[in-house]
């Protein structure tokens, strides 16, 4: 053994003691050893001892192995123990080996016993060491667990899981809220599942499940469902399936969310992208519009005024200039005044669409 052990014997024959500490030492067992005959020194060493393995003789003056394994028992303390007895039958060793006896050895076959320990200790270890582990997964299972309610209660997921062999379909709460059944029970059949879909939604998706079923194709899509009082719902659903080494279809586990609102929304915006797009595209034609029709006059306007400013210009000359201004003038005026009218109409349409 690497460390010293403590060993608590059970004995009331010092012969039968010093013959086992022996076969200890010669079995270079590494220990510290302990010799009680009572049951009162016993309770006192599961006490105040601490021992890593108990040795034990079966029958003593009003005190056996039985007692022994009832007392550790009620004292919670799991260590291994070895009975060592002059006899024993074959029923007695199974009843001992069930009331939680480690291993059994007879007095006249001691050689044995270095083995049994070191055996029992090393058994020990590793059921302890097991025992830890699988405790210790326990709390990471129920920790990750906790963050996967957490994670599907934020993100408003419901979970199904489709028993396929047995056409079992199993919905958590979030899955009943999303599917608006209100008080209406639902029958966990996948045909069920396929009632609630819209209409024109449930041959296509019918057919995606059987395709993921076969796995020609993952199973993440979006399906309407048709909820209370008629209304429409848009789903979003994903899921993974297991098969058997067959091939067989045995289980598919998803999630469900609704992106009603989402799609909405998604609408919305299409919509107000293509009004601002054709509104964009009307004030660009509006722009080229106004813009080539005031060139016109306003050219005119501007060359007519620097004519005017010519010194050798005659009487009648002039005044053909200042008519023509006046005239250009009006030609602006005129089209200021449309656009004024269009700009109304536009408005009046914009607020009667909104």
């Amino acid at each position: 053994m690497k460390h010293q052990i403590k060993i608590l014997l059970l004995e009331d024959t010092p012969l039968d003691a010093e013959l086992i500490k022996r076969e200890l030492i010669k079995g270079d067992i590494d220990h510290e050893l302990l010799v009680v005959h009572t049951k009162a020194k016993f309770q006192h060493a599961l006490e105040n001892y601490a021992p890593d393995i108990i040795l034990s003789d079966h029958s003593m003056p009003n005190f056996t192995s039985h007692d022994a394994l009832s007392m550790l028992k009620a004292a919670c303390i799991e260590i291994p123990f070895i009975l060592i007895t002059s006899t024993m039958t074959d029923e007695f060793a199974v009843n001992i080996m069930k009331e939680g006896a480690s291993d059994y050895i007879i007095k006249d076959r001691l050689a044995r016993l270095p083995d049994a320990v070191k055996n029992a200790i090393e058994k020990f270890r590793l059921v302890c060491e097991q025992t830890t582990e699988r405790i210790k997964a326990n709390e990471q299972l129920k920790h990750l667990n906790y963050r996967l309610q957490l994670a599907t209660q934020s993100a408003r997921l419901g979970i199904w899981d489709w028993d396929i062999v047995n056409n079992k379909l199993n919905w958590d709460d979030r899955m009943h809220q999303i599917y608006h059944l209100g008080d209406a029970k639902f029958e966990s059949i996948y045909e069920a599942w396929l009632s609630k879909l819209h209409p024109g939604d449930k041959d296509d998706i019918d057919k995606e499940m059987k395709l993921a079923l076969s796995g020609g194709k993952k199973y993440d899509t979006e399906f309407r469902i048709i909820g209370q009082y008629g209304r429409v719902y848009t789903l979003r659903a994903t899921g993974i399936v297991e098969w058997d080494e067959t091939g067989t279809p045995l289980r598919m586990i998803g999630v469900n969310w609704d992106i009603s609102d989402r799609r909405a929304a998604a609408k919305e915006r299409e919509k107000i992208i293509g009004e601002l797009s054709r509104r964009n595209a009307e004030l660009e034609q509006f722009g080229y519009i106004v813009s080539h029709n005031l060139r016109a006059p306003l050219v005119d306007i501007i060359g007519l005024s620097n004519t005017i400013n010519d010194l050798e210009l005659s009487p009648e000359e002039r005044n053909f200039c200042i008519n023509g201004i006046y005239e250009s003038s009006i030609r602006v005026d005129t089209i200021i005044k449309d656009i004024n009218n269009i700009l109304e109409i536009k408005a009046d349409n914009y607020v009667e669409e909104a």
